[in-house]
């Protein structure tokens, strides 16, 4: 739901007015064209625009109305969590300490820094996209 109401916040904003305000380089009035359609709520819109396509206004209360969740509950086998991430072996949810966390934020960090700036060099030529040499080739000495 939270994709839906993002992209029809994306659909209203005013264009025309975003144009205008980009092109006359006003900072202020482009950003009061964004902030419009971002406070607008769209949820009743959606909600209407659900019902006339025959389905539920409120997916959340059709899902747990239709009892699904615990139908599928039921059929696992005792103490099997199914496949919900970030449980222990024995159901409960594992908790991850700050240096845990601290690891996996900084590892993700570099692994993207790394590669934007692989591809920025290749993109610029200053390096080889086979095998990320940076700088020019070096030249092969003469036999001599």
């Amino acid at each position: 739901m939270n994709v839906q109401e993002a992209t029809a916040k994306a659909l209203l904003i005013d264009s025309g007015e975003l144009a205008a305000a980009q092109q006359a380089g006003d900072v202020l009035a482009a950003n009061a064209a964004m902030m419009d359609a971002y406070n607008t709520d769209v949820r009743p819109l959606l909600a209407e625009l659900r019902a006339e396509m025959g389905l539920a206004p409120d997916p959340v209360a059709a899902y747990l109305a239709s009892g699904y969740g615990e139908e599928i509950s039921s059929g696992r086998k005792e103490g099997s969590p199914g496949r919900a991430g970030g449980l222990d072996t024995d159901g409960r949810r594992h908790q991850t300490t700050a240096s845990e966390r601290l690891s996996t934020l900084r590892s993700r960090w570099w692994s993207l820094t790394a590669a934007a700036a692989r591809s920025a060099r290749v993109r610029s030529g200053r390096a080889c996209p086979t095998t990320r040499r940076t700088g020019p080739r070096p030249r092969r000495a003469a036999a001599g």
